[in-house]
């Protein structure tokens, strides 16, 4: 059957260079963030969460998106900072300075990163102002290609668009190539499709 025409992706690419962030404001708020990415270090997969995948990702620095909602789900905050991999638990691990407008309270949070679905960290989060706060692990899902926080179709378009097992790719710009490459060894082929079957369990961001 004909799929529907391939879209630009707007994902960000992970990044193996470190971005620019602002410097913490002293008596500021912070989350530590651990993620568990699926297809890299020890992050598994939705069928298999305890496997392991590449466990020497060629961006080992990644940007994390951080939505904070209070006790009525309105957002209160979103910051970005960045999560580094660590190769002994096999997670990224960062801190994210949310400012210094963030009350002691209970909220909830959701946690974004490229090529990942949104996700909801697990229970209500009681943080303490001007402290660092550190947030349970948070299990991502992969195969979120082209930024829209779904997996489907349009996904699966980019990636077979770059899949180069054997033969070269048929329609690949060099942006998609990074993004359909889940499991960050560089190739997008057997090993990236199969990931991407795996993780259609869980197909929309929350």
């Amino acid at each position: 059957p004909l799929m529907p025409d391939q879209p630009e992706a707007v994902a960000p690419a992970p990044t193996s260079a470190p971005l620019a962030t602002s410097t913490p404001i002293p008596g500021g708020t912070t989350v530590g963030v651990t993620l568990s990415l699926h297809g890299i270090g020890t992050g598994g997969d939705n069928i298999n969460p305890n496997s392991e995948g590449n466990m020497s990702p060629l961006h080992p620095q990644r940007t994390v998106t951080v939505d904070v909602y209070d006790a009525q789900n309105q957002l209160a905050v979103t910051k970005q900072g960045l999560v580094t991999f660590d190769s002994v638990s096999g997670k990224f691990k960062g801190i994210v300075d949310l400012g210094a407008n963030v009350t002691t309270g209970s909220y909830t949070v959701k946690v974004k990163v490229g090529q990942y679905l949104r996700t909801l960290i697990t229970g209500i989060q009681n943080m303490t102002a001007a402290q660092e706060n550190q947030l349970p692990l948070a299990s991502m899902t992969s195969g979120e290609i082209n930024g829209d926080n779904l997996i489907n179709i349009l996904d699966y378009n980019i990636l077979m668009g770059c899949y180069s097992d054997l033969l070269p790719a048929v329609d690949c710009s060099s942006s998609n190539n990074v993004l359909a490459d889940l499991n960050d060894d560089g190739a997008v082929n057997q090993l990236d499709y199969n990931f991407f079957i795996r993780e259609l369990s869980n197909i929309q961001g929350q």
